[in-house]
């Protein structure tokens, strides 16, 4: 989740700034409707802009704020829409857990929810900070990244992070066994026992170590030498870089395909299926919602199951491809017997 040292006030004041440019606060008060310096007072922290005034400020300077929204998952309803944005934000966390995390009493986020009264810009960022774990990427979308200071430390890290996502694409995997109790019972140097659960050279495995530590994602055990501890959550949300999204995916589809070219009877552990279907493209549309919200599923159920006591890591891929084919054509390679 996001960390405590971003401070909300800092974060939207910076934003505020940022999306002002070099315009007088004056000028842009007038701009907004007001006869007095308010963008003074919103800078300041005197006051606080209302979310429908930033969005009015946003749309003036040219700032995308849906597409901003959009990092969070599952949603993609209107910038307006408060209560939405919350729902997305707040998820089936408990009341009194959202309240403690964000630093808002449940009576305010209960208003919110139900849409009788409309956060702050302050309330929002603070929520985004405290509940999501996506808030870089929400924050860094809404302003060009440079223009955030408090920001530049952490995006440097996660450009590092997503550096090593795209060398290693298997650091996912390679993370998810040293939180493994198996690994905790590794005695001694663990390299070797760690190319051998991948299926790597130990070369590549040792290289990739390298390469996490210094992205400040995992760091060497301090009890035990050749070991390492988990550090940190690893970014890998490369989807907003075309080039590592592409890259990553052929990856992990690569490994789906052995994978299931290696089942040989029901008794294996894995579970591959497919399905072709000729569809609209307002179809495919609601297909993606849906995956996003299974994924999301899956994830809650992953994180319930205690870590230590994991034996076994899953690759779970979602691939949803547009292929060539004329749908015209569909029904008649449906129909070959061989298909059946």
């Amino acid at each position: 989740m996001a960390t405590p040292a971003l401070d909300p006030d800092i974060v939207t004041r910076e934003i505020l700034t940022a999306l002002r440019g070099t315009e007088a606060q004056i000028h842009l008060s007038r701009r907004l409707g007001y006869t007095f310096n308010q963008v003074y007072r919103w800078e300041s922290g005197q006051t606080r802009m209302p979310w429908g005034i930033y969005l009015r400020l946003a749309a003036l300077k040219g700032a995308d704020v849906k597409t901003a929204l959009w990092c969070l998952i599952d949603y993609r309803g209107s910038a307006e829409d408060t209560a939405a944005i919350t729902r997305a934000l707040v998820r089936d966390m408990p009341l009194l857990e959202a309240s403690q995390k964000s630093g808002h009493s449940r009576f305010q986020i209960g208003r919110w929810l139900s849409g009788n009264s409309e956060p702050s810009l302050r309330c929002v960022i603070a929520m985004i900070l405290s509940l999501s774990s996506r808030y870089l990427e929400v924050l860094s979308a809404m302003v060009p990244n440079a223009k955030l200071p408090s920001l530049t430390p952490l995006l440097l890290r996660r450009d590092r992070q997503l550096s090593v996502s795209y060398d290693f694409p298997f650091a996912p995997a390679l993370i998810g066994w040293l939180q493994m109790r198996r690994y905790a019972d590794v005695e001694g140097p663990s390299d070797t026992w760690l190319a051998e659960r991948l299926g790597l050279d130990q070369a590549t495995v040792q290289q990739a170590l390298v390469a996490l530590t210094e992205a400040e994602i995992i760091r060497p055990s301090p009890t035990v030498p050749g070991k390492y501890d988990f550090s940190g959550a690893m970014s890998i949300a490369s989807g907003r870089d075309r080039r590592r999204f592409m890259h990553n995916a052929a990856y992990w589809f690569e490994k789906a395909a052995a994978t299931a070219r290696r089942i040989r009877s029901s008794k294996h552990k894995s579970t591959f299926a497919y399905l072709s279907l000729p569809v609209t493209t307002a179809t495919r549309r609601a297909i993606i919602q849906k995956a996003a919200t299974f994924f999301e599923e899956v994830k809650s159920l992953a994180e319930a199951s205690p870590l230590e006591e994991a034996d076994e890591v899953l690759l779970l891929n979602f691939a949803l491809l547009s292929t060539d084919e004329n749908p015209a054509d569909f029904q008649e390679v449906a129909d070959d017997p061989f298909f059946r």
